[in-house]
């Protein structure tokens, strides 16, 4: 099933991708992809990302947003994908109409291919950072250490082991038929980012007093899967939020102002990478 939900997320990042153009609004590359996925008998097992220069994830859109890229953007597309739960989970990033963050961008792409290279049963996770930071040196680039990749289960994005982008001393070891996403970010700022702006994704973590209805719900549709709040239009979202019934995912912005760029693969660790 991850191999399935692979073909099909990789099908839906190429796709988008070719629609990151000059002109084109945010929110019509979303509303393709996700007409795409759902298609294809799938599902989103997150609200499509399109993150835009300093902003390195958690950013999306849909109706009533009318940014558009222009020339000069830096653009990060994220894509989830899921099959009864099995995700997975890809990245790729585009330069809008210019030339100017070429060499990061192959970097950026070299660093995701060597660590899908030591990515393999036994490796210490540390050893993957490793790699990922020594080609971001070589380049002049830093790594965002605050974003890293990470094992995914069923209906988990996150599914508790984290792979870092640098060496951080972490141990802990890839085993035979673990599901990770290796997704090494790249930055010519400090290397750090924090949360800035209005959420617009959500996820529900715990029951809560009001607006039981709609958590049900929320729990029915999603699994506990990160959801758009283009997705749900309901005034009791916020109240929700405020109960601690939902966490909220703000965009993540480069803390100095640095432009970002971002590559992701999904890897049956032992086996294939499921979303080239």
């Amino acid at each position: 099933m991850y191999e399935e939900a692979g073909k099909i997320a990789s099908k839906a990042r190429n796709l988008g991708y070719s629609l990151l153009k000059e002109g084109i609004l945010y929110r019509e590359v979303v509303e393709v992809i996700e007409d795409f996925v759902k298609n294809s008998g799938a599902r989103l097992a997150f609200p499509v990302n399109i993150s835009v220069n300093e902003c390195a994830a958690h950013d999306t859109s849909g109706e009533g947003d009318e940014r558009c890229f222009e020339k000069g953007d830096l653009v990060k597309l994220d894509i989830g994908v899921h099959l009864d739960g099995y995700i997975a989970d890809t990245a790729v990033t585009k330069e809008i109409g210019s030339r100017r963050y070429v060499e990061m961008i192959r970097a950026n792409e070299e660093a995701l291919r060597k660590a899908l290279k030591v990515a393999r049963p036994g490796v210490q996770v540390r050893e993957i950072g490793k790699v990922v930071e020594e080609v971001a040196s070589k380049y002049g680039f830093n790594v965002i250490k605050n974003l890293t990749g990470h094992s995914i289960s069923r209906y988990e994005l996150h599914a508790g082991l984290g792979i870092p982008n640098y060496d951080n001393k972490d141990k802990s070891t890839l085993e035979e038929g673990m599901v990770v996403a290796i997704e090494p970010f790249f930055t010519d700022g400090v290397g750090y980012v924090i949360e800035k702006g209005e959420p617009k994704i959500f996820r529900v973590v715990k029951k809560g007093r009001v607006g039981r209805e709609l958590l049900k719900k929320l729990e029915e549709e999603y699994h506990g899967l990160p959801f758009s709040k283009f997705w749900v239009k309901d005034p009791k979202l916020s109240l929700l939020c405020r109960e601690g019934a939902l966490k909220a995912y703000p965009p993540l912005v480069e803390k100095s102002g640095g432009m970002v760029s971002q590559f992701e693969h999904t890897l049956i660790v032992g086996g294939k990478v499921t979303t080239k």
